[in-house]
């Protein structure tokens, strides 16, 4: 399922990755991987541009949300956004914190290609509880020590049927 943006909706979304990102670079936090990594900006413009995706997908509007700090999730209201360049062989998951309030075994993980500044491939979702198991454990990440789980792009859900799943948003 390819999703393609409009001039206006990509400048709208790198906008808001750019604000995210300077709000973390003002709070002094840090990437997912625990780093200060130079691809901070690219990465959080990138990850809008793909929520913003979903969301057209969805026929949602995007909340285009910035501090949120993994409080709330990407869109709706158990809609987590994972991007990556083209095309990983795998959905990439991290537990951000160890409080249950951040527990996300509930929420539903949508993988998401990045094609050009344009286009996104929904490439499918899952459960954070069908993704999460230790099965697709892969030690913790050696920067953050975080666990990290790499589930296989086979067996997420079709694109379509996340339609049929999401908890229905305004």
């Amino acid at each position: 399922m390819v999703i393609t943006l409009t001039k206006e909706e990509a400048r709208w979304a790198m906008e808001v990755g750019k604000r995210r990102h300077d709000e973390c670079v003002r709070k002094g936090y840090r990437q997912t991987d625990g780093t200060f990594s130079g691809n901070g900006e690219v990465n959080h413009m990138r990850g809008a541009a793909a929520e913003l995706a979903v969301a057209k997908f969805l026929g949602w509007q995007w909340g285009a949300t910035v501090n949120t700090f993994n409080d709330v999730p990407d869109l709706g209201e158990a809609v987590e956004v994972r991007s990556h360049v083209r095309h990983q062989r795998y959905l990439r998951l991290k537990q951000v914190n160890d409080s249950e309030k951040n527990d996300k075994r509930n929420s539903i993980f949508v993988s998401v290609a990045r094609l050009g500044d344009q286009r996104f491939r929904i490439q499918g979702w899952a459960y954070g509880r069908e993704a999460m198991f230790d099965a697709y454990l892969v030690e913790k990440d050696p920067q953050s020590h975080k666990p990290e789980w790499h589930f296989p792009i086979e067996k997420l859900h079709s694109p379509e049927s996340l339609i049929e799943v999401v908890p229905v948003t305004l």
